[in-house]
């Protein structure tokens, strides 16, 4: 594992140019890598698609889904038993079902958290990285790493982050665009 240094950039050009800049100040053409960081939930690390299982914000739904269909079934029977001159012995039955499915669905979209609201598991305030163009860069000591930094705000890179992993071959193999990223400077877009 080496220790890397990735920012952001907006534009094509930039990405030609930071990665010629870097291997002017002598960093290793095969330890640079540049890719594209694609929107959260869009990374397809599962096979049906996608990357997580649970959305962050979707993990108590199940309880609210289960409170919203027994609450509104029991509402819908009893109001079916008032019904019954009307829907017949059915009613109730009737009743019990369509309060059950509209009940889980109120339930359940009121248990939804969002971004940064507290939930279990925390997952939907943990900062998640940007869309886009990612340079990275292996470094093997502290210089190296100040001068790729300074290397990257020149060029202009947004969030610019320190991480671990192998980059082979301009590669960088174990990349999860899951993990939250250690930003060493964060700057908004522009």
């Amino acid at each position: 594992m080496s220790h890397i240094i990735a920012g952001f950039v907006q534009q094509q050009d930039q990405v030609a140019k930071l990665m010629l800049a870097l291997q002017s100040a002598k960093f290793d053409e095969k330890h640079i890598s540049a890719f594209y960081v694609n929107p959260p939930g869009q990374h397809d690390i599962l096979p049906q698609g996608g990357d997580r299982f649970d959305s962050p914000g979707t993990k108590e739904v199940l309880t609210g889904v289960a409170i919203g269909a027994s609450g509104g079934s029991l509402l819908g029977a009893v109001l079916g038993v008032v019904a019954i001159p009307i829907g017949g012995p059915f009613a109730p039955v009737l009743g019990a079902a369509a309060g059950a499915h509209i009940g889980s669905l109120i339930g359940g979209v009121s248990e939804m958290k969002d971004k940064g609201q507290l939930e279990v598991g925390g997952e939907n305030v943990l900062r998640q990285r940007k869309t886009g163009m990612m340079v990275a860069v292996c470094v093997k000591d502290m210089n190296e790493e100040v001068e790729a930094i300074k290397i990257f705000i020149s060029f202009g890179a947004l969030d610019i982050e320190t991480s671990v992993g192998k980059i082979v071959d301009g590669d960088w193999s174990d990349f999860d665009p899951l993990t939250t990223p250690h930003l060493v400077i964060q700057k908004p877009l522009q």
